[in-house]
């Protein structure tokens, strides 16, 4: 069993105690209302020491106390465990030049709660984005050279590998801008990006905007065979920065803006 199954386990077992009642874990995250951090290397059994304060106070902790003194805890372990975001780069630049078929791949890391968030898109034959949420506990480089092992050869295509990530990872839903036009669901702050990447690809009838809000993430499909992976930063003075990564591992494009409208780039 792995730390998040664990941590499932015990959770359900908690919610007797009125404070559990409004936790859950999604995905690799302990969520509170619309507050999360990622649990998948810290086990909630570790705070349950019946000498411990928390251990001996669950009756009387409410849900915000019980994931302020999990999320403080989980984010220690998340800063001495890091992603390391220079190596996954070059493992893919590696496999890229190897493969040329699996040129439409991008790897995203991005800073979130204190450690590195990272999304996987492999683009299929067809041109299809798959997204996916990396769970830091899978290699997914691994995955790959499992790939090359059993089929004896170098070159996995974008299909037999999406296979095997379908099977081990949490997929990202990515919906058309055209469809989250229609929806009533959809917060301002998400429809502006949306709106801005309409504006700076207007009249490209081949460049088709995809998004995911719970994710915050965006993809730019272009059918010439370019596709950009879009993520959101607040810089120190507040400013909303946008990040473009493209298929090329170390090429990136940032925009600052404001009010969610872009004012400026750097490349």
């Amino acid at each position: 069993m792995n730390i998040i199954d664990a941590n499932i386990k015990l959770l359900n077992e908690l919610k007797r105690f009125d404070g559990f009642k409004e936790l859950d874990i999604v995905g690799n995250d302990l969520v509170f209302k619309n507050q999360k951090i990622d649990i998948s290397n810290f086990s909630i059994y570790d705070l349950l020491d019946g000498q411990s304060l928390f251990g001996s106070a669950l009756a009387d902790l409410t849900s915000q106390e019980i994931f302020d003194i999990i999320r403080i805890h989980a984010m220690h372990i998340n800063s001495i465990a890091p992603v390391n975001k220079d190596d996954d780069e070059k493992k893919l630049e590696t496999i890229k030049k190897e493969n040329p078929l699996m040129r439409n791949v991008t790897l995203v890391s991005k800073q979130k709660d204190g450690y590195i968030d990272q999304y996987l898109n492999v683009v299929d034959s067809r041109g299809i984005d798959h997204l996916y949420h990396v769970d830091r506990t899978i290699d997914v480089f691994a995955l790959y050279d499992e790939l090359k092992i059993a089929y004896g050869r170098d070159n996995i295509t974008p299909e037999e590998y999406i296979a095997i990530l379908d099977r081990k990872l949490p997929n990202v839903n990515l919906d058309s801008s055209r469809d989250f036009k229609e929806r009533s669901d959809v917060s301002e702050s998400f429809q502006n990006k949306l709106e801005n990447l309409d504006r700076r690809y207007s009249g490209d009838n081949r460049v088709n905007i995809l998004g995911n809000e719970q994710h915050d993430i965006n993809v730019v499909a272009d059918e010439r065979g370019n596709h950009q992976v879009v993520t959101y930063d607040t810089n120190m003075t507040g400013d909303l920065i946008a990040t473009s990564h493209d298929q090329n591992v170390f090429g990136s494009t940032t925009s600052t803006m404001e009010n969610d409208t872009e004012i400026d780039s750097v490349y």
